[in-house]
């Protein structure tokens, strides 16, 4: 893994590379980005072997701005994908546009001036700005570039508009509207430049683990194939799980709470999760936080409670399911308790609906709505309507 500081830095490093026989460049900063990228690869070297970068950036939102969320125990050898990882260290890269202009950085720096019958696949889950596209009109001279929207988790099927209203939560009507204008002529502007981008013969696709078809999320099961391929891969080769954490226990993957809900309330609604629980079972329960939950109070508190641990931030969910192939597995309207019974075709437990007996906020009521119109009709995704109702979670646990 490399490491740049400073765009001279990058452009030195484009100036050694030759970068014709280039096939991808990606831009992303999560595990998940990370293992749909992954995915991705391993569909597309399954015709020819492939060469590229990967751009990791930091994650502008997270509280320890000290930390790269890609560690290297998280890269994986892929047979006939052959990559340059390049870790982004600009002082910027913790603005929200910083990931994004990266990739312009990127593009001016290539050094593509052969003709090349191969694609130049350009991936990212932050979108692309109306800048890259000026970059870009010289590389087309001698490559097709084709620009794919890869998939960042829930956020990528909650509707721009959706999401605006979420986010009108000011008391003043003036403020709201302004908001709302202000996003509006966003998202406005952004389909009329794809129009435009497409007219002018710029390739565009999306790769999504799910495609909206009538409000549902139907599974891509070429997707969700390649993502179990990928997360066993990770399995069989990392020891990164304490031997402490035993098999056939119970695993809740634990939301983000960071402007969802008060801290308290999110200790509380936990505390009586697991007074509940142990009314039906005494197996060990593992509680996986979100790789960005920096709330520490809520592990002492937590783990006060007989046989509750807390697993490493920095696992994917999705591999420690794996590892410990839980009993039961609950969470709320984190990305992972969707995409394990999706990739695995198992079943998870969701008590999202139950955040709503708390003072939570107008975007969380969006995303539990949100989730239960598009999974409801997924038979491996069972929605808890009161908590009381784990006993007959347990109570079928017993019955096979």
């Amino acid at each position: 893994m490399k490491y740049f500081y400073s765009n001279k830095e990058l452009f030195n490093y484009f100036e050694e590379v030759d970068t014709n026989e280039i096939d991808f460049i990606a831009n992303i900063s999560s595990g998940w980005h990370l293992n749909i990228l992954y995915s991705f690869l391993l569909m597309k070297r399954d015709a020819k072997d492939l060469k590229g970068i990967i751009i990791i950036n930091p994650q502008s939102n997270i509280e320890n701005k000290s930390r790269i969320r890609i560690k290297e125990n998280m890269i994986i050898k892929l047979d006939g994908v052959h990559v340059d990882y390049l870790t982004n260290m600009k002082t910027d890269s913790f603005k929200s546009k910083s990931n994004i202009n990266v990739l312009n950085s990127i593009i001016i720096a290539l050094r593509i001036h052969r003709k090349n019958s191969k694609k130049l696949w350009l991936l990212s889950p932050y979108g692309f700005n109306i800048q890259v596209f000026n970059y870009l009109e010289n590389i087309k001279n001698y490559r097709e570039v084709i620009m794919v929207s890869l998939d960042e988790g829930l956020g990528s099927y909650i509707s721009e508009m959706n999401f605006v209203k979420s986010l009108m939560q000011s008391s003043s009507i003036k403020m709201n509207f302004l908001i709302y204008f202000k996003n509006l002529t966003k998202i406005s502007f952004k389909k009329f430049l794809l129009l435009l981008l497409k007219a002018k013969g710029y390739n565009f696709i999306k790769y999504n683990l799910y495609t909206a078809n009538n409000r549902k999320l139907i599974t891509n099961r070429n997707v969700s194939k390649k993502l179990s391929e990928i997360f066993k891969i990770h399995s069989k080769y990392a020891n990164n799980i304490d031997n402490r954490f035993k098999k056939n226990q119970i695993l809740i993957l634990k939301d983000l709470d960071n402007h969802l809900m008060d801290i308290s309330d999110i200790t509380c609604f936990y505390a009586e999760l697991i007074k509940e629980i142990r009314m039906y079972s005494e197996k060990e329960i593992y509680i996986k936080k979100h790789p960005n939950d920096v709330n520490f109070s809520f592990d002492e508190e937590i783990t006060k409670n007989k046989n509750v641990k807390i697993l490493d931030l920095q696992i994917d969910a999705e591999q420690v399911y794996l590892k410990l192939e839980p009993e039961v597995l609950l969470g709320g309207v984190s990305t992972s308790i969707f995409s394990i019974p999706t990739i695995f075709e198992v079943e998870a437990i969701t008590f999202s609906k139950l955040y709503k007996n708390y003072k939570a906020s107008r975007n969380l009521h969006e995303k539990i709505d949100t989730c239960e119109k598009q999974f409801s009709y997924d038979q491996r995704i069972n929605f808890l309507e009161e908590i009381q109702d784990l006993k007959f979670v347990f109570s079928r646990r017993k019955e096979k």
